[in-house]
């Protein structure tokens, strides 16, 4: 994985900022001199931090991509200042940049270590994300379950492995999310057996504006795969990954 501090670095030693047309964005923003402390110590951490990627779940993620150390040869992580957004992602086929503006991020909160835990997080997702379509891309062609099953099993996963540090760490199995789980595995259910196709296309339309706990098909994967880490562990986690996502959803509720 390569990590590029060039813009931070320029930044704090106060030279002008070298911009990859590569990466497009809408503006470009004059960044705050003022914020040199936090930048700084933004990029130190993450230096350390990331030496040892991933950080997150690191056990699972090896029981779930073995081959991950090669993988992640093909990604950029760079560090910039001066976007209108926190952080982008560009994938060609041969390589994908994430690419993350430490003001924006420091915008977000005041305390570093949150700071560390947004760029963290996101980094962990991102790639866990792009590592599950790699292996289990959706096919052009496809039935409204097929989506469904696909969508639960990638963001699923990918949101797990990226929620925090340690799986062990999780609160999922506490009473306090028992509400969004009842909620989300019975919509999951529900949507699973809709057959018009009208509200089918609905479904699909609006789940990318949906907050995060409206998302059942993820939020019910998520509840699902930590009732199974608790009970069975990494392996079965990750034998049920290596089945794939075509029967995902028929799996969760044992339909046959």
């Amino acid at each position: 994985m390569q990590i590029d501090t060039q813009m931070i670095d320029q930044y704090l030693d106060d030279l002008p900022l070298s911009y990859n047309k590569d990466f497009l964005m809408t503006e470009v923003l004059k960044p705050d001199k003022n914020r040199k402390e936090v930048v700084f110590e933004l990029r130190n951490r993450l230096q350390d931090a990331l030496a040892q990627f991933p950080s997150f779940n690191r056990s699972l993620f090896y029981q779930l991509f073995p081959n991950m150390d090669t993988s992640l040869d093909s990604y950029h992580i760079i560090f910039i200042v001066g976007s209108n957004h926190f952080y982008k992602t560009y994938v060609t086929d041969r390589s994908t940049s994430i690419v993350i503006d430490l003001i924006q991020c420091a915008n977000m909160t005041h305390i570093v270590s949150q700071m560390m835990y947004l760029i963290l997080h996101t980094l962990h997702y991102e790639i866990a994300h792009s590592l599950i379509l790699a292996q289990y891309p959706l096919p052009k062609a496809c039935r409204y379950t097929d989506w469904l099953n696909h969508l639960s099993f990638v963001e699923g996963f990918a949101s797990y492995l990226s929620w925090n540090e340690d799986a062990e760490q999780y609160k999922f199995h506490a009473q306090r999310y028992e509400p969004q789980k009842e909620t989300a595995f019975a919509m999951l259910l529900d949507a699973f057996y809709i057959n018009s196709e009208e509200i089918q296309r609905e479904i699909i339309a609006s789940m990318p504006d949906l907050p995060f706990w409206s998302q059942f098909p993820v939020t019910a994967s998520i509840f699902y795969i930590d009732d199974l880490f608790r009970s069975s562990g990494e392996r079965k986690i990750s034998s049920l990954y290596k089945q794939g996502w075509d029967t995902w959803i028929q799996t969760i509720y044992a339909i046959k």
